[in-house]
């Protein structure tokens, strides 16, 4: 299920990039739904599954932010979604700058009020933290480590020099 998210997504967010050509959405489908890796991942068990349909929702969210303006109710969404991804795994915490520059320069271009962008990144900052904050503050109560990655390393094994 996730993965057929991600193919629509996809979808969604070529028609955000290039409205006027269907065809180029069409492609990115066929793209998607023909990569081997994602058919291989998308048939596994596992948080990749999630990471890339969050990942792939905060772009398409980050790129509607863009295109169809300023929303309270999106800047939201969108900061449920940060926080979503940035529980699922390490990786999805990189959204969070792209986002932040999306925000800061829809601010910048629709000239609106410095208490909007405060309370913009205050709501991406609490969601993540209400969210996510937990996983990390416990990845530092076992493992005395925030993203818990040396545990990791040291059960999968280190990469040889």
């Amino acid at each position: 299920m996730l993965g057929t998210g991600t193919f629509w997504l996809n979808f969604v967010l070529t028609r955000l990039v290039v409205p006027t050509k269907p065809s180029i959405a069409h492609m990115t489908m066929a793209f998607t739904v023909f990569n081997p890796m994602f058919l291989f991942i998308t048939a596994s068990v596992n948080n990749d599954n999630l990471a890339v349909f969050l990942g792939t929702l905060s772009l398409v969210l980050m790129l509607s932010l863009w295109r169809n303006g300023w929303t309270w109710r999106r800047i939201i969404f969108l900061a449920i979604v940060l926080g979503l991804a940035a529980l699922t795994k390490l990786s999805g915490l990189t959204f969070v700058p792209v986002a932040g520059l999306v925000i800061f320069w829809i601010h910048q271009r629709e000239k609106r009020p410095f208490r909007d962008l405060i309370l913009a990144a205050s709501i991406c900052a609490a969601s993540i933290i209400i969210i996510a904050g937990w996983w990390y503050i416990r990845n530092i109560d076992l493992y005395d480590d925030l993203t818990g990655l040396n545990v990791m390393v040291d059960i999968a094994g280190h990469r040889p020099n």
